[in-house]
């Protein structure tokens, strides 16, 4: 992240062009690296063109990167395939709590909102 200029204190604003898909995707990486200044843009780049927001084109003009980002524990969960399956998700630094994982059978006409 350094080599794209952004270090712990700079303010990331993610959005896209696809309904908001990949800018969660990169709203949620960031996070996990560990970087709390991250938002993402509502409404998109449309809505920012639509409300007079200026874009520009072209490359961008370099600027030296900056220094490696460092290592923070990363700020939202995952679970892995093993604590999936056994109903166990990380909570905090070192403390699991059970959680119970169901599976919902519904009948095809039901998920169809029948």
């Amino acid at each position: 992240m350094g080599e794209w200029g952004i270090t712990p204190a700079a303010q990331v604003v993610v959005y896209d062009r696809q309904g908001g898909m990949y800018a969660a995707r990169a709203w949620w990486m960031l996070r996990w690296l560990g970087h709390d200044a991250v938002a993402l843009l509502d409404g998109g780049l449309a809505a920012w063109q639509a409300s007079g927001g200026k874009v520009e084109s072209g490359e961008a003009a370099s600027r030296p990167a900056a220094p490696p980002y460092p290592l923070a524990a990363p700020r939202v969960g995952t679970v892995d395939a093993s604590q999936l399956a056994l109903g166990i998700a990380p909570r905090g630094a070192g403390r699991q709590e059970r959680h119970h994982y169901r599976r919902r059978h519904r009948a095809e006409h039901k998920w169809r909102g029948e």
